[in-house]
């Protein structure tokens, strides 16, 4: 509004007024809000060729929505020692696995997660010793059918820990031996897993291929945004994020960053994650959700409102404005945007000079 900031009639300065008062659609999206400014306030002195306006009470602020895109990256596969027919399998697109979860059954026999880096890779049995033991007896020892020392070697007590489990898991006649295929190290959990395509209820399933997919916990939102605009998305700017058949999850600004070779912002929840709100359940690293981001350019604040024109910088770099009585008065600008500010030091009712 730079007409503003220059002698301007009372009709072409009131029809300014008039289009702020409205709360005009700025650019693509972006909206004023403005309260009582500056209504029927324009006075010129013919014989100075000086403009006025009068002080008001008001509100500034400022929005602007754009298309932002959630991606989830996986974690990894994990592949299972076994093989056979596939007879149970979680029916959610996105399961939450935690250590001693039945992730699928082969043959009728439970496949089960434990946590840990070791593959599962044979059968196991007393005798037997390696770093995938000490995993098995960490296991036991955690779901409390193991006391004795975590030393990788499969003796009497984990034999009779397994036993225990197995029990557990409804088997009549434990064997106290551990099959390939029938546990799973799954890396840290809990965790969120997805099947791939091929895995489901009646389908073969053969030793080495892949049993699920692990996904990573925290998606990344990108907002792309014209180079020329990213002044306006700084770090910490807030936003309000929503998709459709999902709730609402605030986020700010953390960095700048790139997609597919555009520049843009990326954000990060407020608070916990974005898939604890938004529908995250089917999305793999080449199908995004695309979701509206409400950015909050400038937090709405009120005060005394004044065209920016009307601010007059001194020799020490301080601000003033000069009343239509002479006098200058100096101000402390709290907030601004688009040829408006809102300022202390005046209150609402006085006539200040602009240009």
């Amino acid at each position: 509004m730079s007409g503003l900031g220059e002698r301007v009639s009372r009709r072409s300065f009131l029809s300014v007024v008039a289009w702020l008062c409205v709360g005009g659609v700025i650019g693509a999206s972006g909206f004023w809000s403005v309260t009582r400014l500056l209504t029927d306030q324009v006075s010129g002195d013919p014989s100075s060729a000086q403009t006025t306006v009068l002080s008001a009470e008001g509100e500034l602020s400022r929005s602007e929505a754009l298309r932002g895109v959630l991606r989830v990256e996986d974690s990894g596969e994990f592949r299972l020692s076994g093989s056979g027919t596939i007879t149970w399998r979680d029916p959610a697109d996105l399961i939450a696995v935690e250590s001693g979860n039945t992730i699928l059954e082969l043959d009728l026999h439970p496949v089960v997660a434990i946590e840990g880096q070791v593959p599962m890779f044979r059968d196991l049995a007393q005798g037997d010793s390696g770093p995938d033991v000490r995993q098995l007896q960490e296991f036991l020892r955690i779901r409390g059918f193991f006391e004795g020392e975590l030393d990788g070697r499969f003796g009497l007590a984990t034999t009779s820990a397994v036993k225990l489990w197995q029990r557990e898991l409804g088997q009549s006649r434990p064997q106290g031996t551990v099959s390939a295929g029938s546990v799973v190290a799954l890396g840290d959990l809990p965790a969120d897993f997805r099947y791939p395509e091929p895995v489901d209820v009646g389908a073969a399933f053969v030793a080495g291929d892949v049993l699920v997919v692990g996904r990573g916990h925290d998606g990344e939102m990108f907002v792309e945004v014209p180079e020329s605009r990213l002044g306006d998305f700084g770090l910490g700017t807030r936003a309000s994020i929503s998709a459709a058949d999902a709730g609402q999850v605030e986020a700010v600004v953390s960095r700048l960053g790139t997609s597919d070779g555009e520049i843009g912002v990326v954000l990060e929840p407020a608070r916990g994650r974005f898939c604890d709100v938004l529908q995250c359940a089917s999305l793999t690293p080449s199908v995004p959700l695309t979701v509206t981001v409400d950015f909050e350019i400038i937090p709405a604040i009120t005060g005394v409102i004044i065209p920016a024109s009307a601010l007059r910088t001194q020799p020490d770099e301080t601000l003033a404005v000069l009343l239509d009585t002479g006098e200058l008065v100096p101000v402390m600008k709290k907030a601004s945007d688009r040829g408006l500010v809102i300022v202390d030091g005046i209150a609402a009712g006085h006539r200040v000079v602009i240009g």
